[in-house]
């Protein structure tokens, strides 16, 4: 078992590096960072979610210039929650 929190920095880099590309901003935010998972899961997951949030931020959040104009912070955000939960029977 490992702490998700091993996969929220890789996320947090690509996040801000896709933001950097795409000339947007974006908060990386991750809750539940020591829930934890096995390994072999967050293995399997990895690819997954490296796949969402760089979707997230290229086709999810507007450029600065358009989310002010509507009205929203010029940030956008990004989040990552963990929690855990009793297995089913």
């Amino acid at each position: 078992m490992v702490p998700i929190r091993q996969a929220g920095s890789g996320l947090q880099r690509a996040a801000r590096d896709v933001a950097r590309a795409s000339g947007k901003r974006v908060r990386f935010v991750v809750s539940g960072e020591d829930t934890e998972v096995d390994r072999r899961m967050l293995d399997l997951l990895a690819d997954a979610l490296l796949h969402l949030v760089r979707n997230a931020v290229d086709h999810g959040l507007e450029p600065p210039e358009t989310r002010i104009a509507a009205g929203k912070d010029e940030e956008g955000t990004i989040r990552l929650e963990a929690t855990q939960r009793r297995r089913r029977r």
